[in-house]
């Protein structure tokens, strides 16, 4: 073979190793991954007496409400809506919430923390009365929302009627228990403390208090 020939062959044979292994690398390489679409903007409705407005915490970001925004606020983009009114008993929250969600858009989740200032105070009959019109309240904008019913923050004992009440009421939602809390060493006071609220008592949680309240709901939440 004469040298130009030799020479003509050894091209040929680069240029197939060559296209030989682009092919290869070509078929070896990943496909695209598909990017999952981003999920929907969760709408959150957080309702009740003092303990959503935050008493008695050290700062305002430590209190229930804000540390549930801020652990979904993790995985969703989150609105929450407060809806707090210190001292009050279920029917007086239900009439706050009929007011301030009105022309809401729909929530997904509706949290529901009353029942402190009931126990002792409201009968069964008015509890009853009070907890189904702030249901139908949240069920006027929101038929379709997870709702989770949070059973009175106060003493075990007196509590239990007005928990067996609710568990009737949300049979077909989520009851979560307070009074076991209500009940911890550590969860309350110490009475006398400064918070920026004002002088903690020995009734509302405290910061660990709020935040034993908090995991409880974002435990029972099922999400999409």
């Amino acid at each position: 073979m004469s040298a130009a020939a030799t020479a003509l062959v050894l091209t040929l044979l680069a240029v197939t190793t060559l296209l030989t292994g682009c092919q290869a690398t070509t078929a070896q390489e990943p496909p695209a991954r598909s990017v999952a679409p981003s999920l929907p903007p969760l709408r959150v409705l957080l309702a009740g007496d003092s303990i959503v407005d935050g008493y008695y915490t050290t700062v305002p970001e430590h209190a229930f409400s804000p540390l549930v925004e801020a652990s979904l606020s993790k995985v969703r983009d989150v609105t929450q809506v407060e809806v707090g009114v210190s001292g009050a008993r279920a029917f007086r929250v239900a009439a706050a919430v009929e007011t301030d969600t009105v022309g809401q858009a729909p929530f997904d989740v509706a949290v529901l923390e009353v029942g402190a200032n009931d126990v002792g105070k409201s009968t069964l009959r008015e509890w009853r009365a009070g907890f189904t019109r702030l249901l139908d309240a949240v069920a006027a904008t929101s038929p379709d929302a997870q709702v989770v019913c949070l059973g009175p923050w106060n003493a075990q004992r007196p509590t239990r009627p007005y928990l067996d009440v609710l568990r009737r009421l949300c049979a077909d939602d989520l009851v979560i228990s307070l009074g076991d809390l209500f009940a911890r060493p550590g969860l309350r006071g110490p009475a006398g403390q400064e918070t920026y609220l004002g002088t903690r008592d020995d009734f509302h949680p405290n910061d660990a208090g709020h935040a034993a309240i908090a995991a409880r709901v974002l435990d029972g939440l099922v999400l999409d």
